[in-house]
């Protein structure tokens, strides 16, 4: 009896933190330009937004993306010039974005601030889709009734999914 409600407890106790911090382990997929992709850790909802690892975005977006472990912080950089673009540190809020005109040679950034922080599960550093993904001119449906995630290239051609 001592066994069981031991156990029950130890169950409660790792299921709390997740639900306080309005986690869903649904399935949720993940299509790019109408390609199914697979990511080794899946796609998560917290507080109504879905986080992807950011590898799997980089790598589909042809970004680079370097970790700085000392301070837990994320550089994204353009797919083309290679320059820092997206700053962003596990657990806050705020990611600076930088900008260059290279007709201009002007250059600058901001700071913005996003609903849900970048936060490591399962080992994964994970991301909000839609934010890193529309700076990246990069189109996104969420489909509810599918559970699923379409990213759009800026070069790709669609129709919008019915929903």
């Amino acid at each position: 009896m001592m066994k069981k409600a031991l156990v029950l407890f130890l169950v409660m106790a790792l299921a709390l933190p997740a639900l306080s911090l309005g986690i869903s382990a649904g399935s949720i997929t993940l299509v790019v330009d109408n390609v199914v992709v697979d990511t080794d850790v899946p796609p998560t909802i917290v507080n109504d937004r879905t986080l992807v690892p950011i590898r799997v975005l980089a790598e589909l977006t042809g970004c680079r993306v370097q970790w700085f472990g000392e301070n837990e912080s994320i550089i994204i950089y353009t797919p083309v010039e290679d320059d820092p673009y997206l700053v962003m540190t596990i657990g806050d809020t705020d990611v600076t974005v930088n900008w260059y005109n290279y007709d201009t040679g002007d250059f600058g950034g901001y700071v913005t601030s996003i609903d849900v922080p970048p936060m490591i599960i399962n080992g994964r550093t994970m991301v909000p889709v839609r934010f890193v993904c529309e700076m990246l001119d990069y189109e996104v449906v969420w489909i509810e009734e599918e559970q699923t995630v379409y990213m759009y290239t800026p070069w790709y051609e669609y129709e919008e999914p019915k929903g």
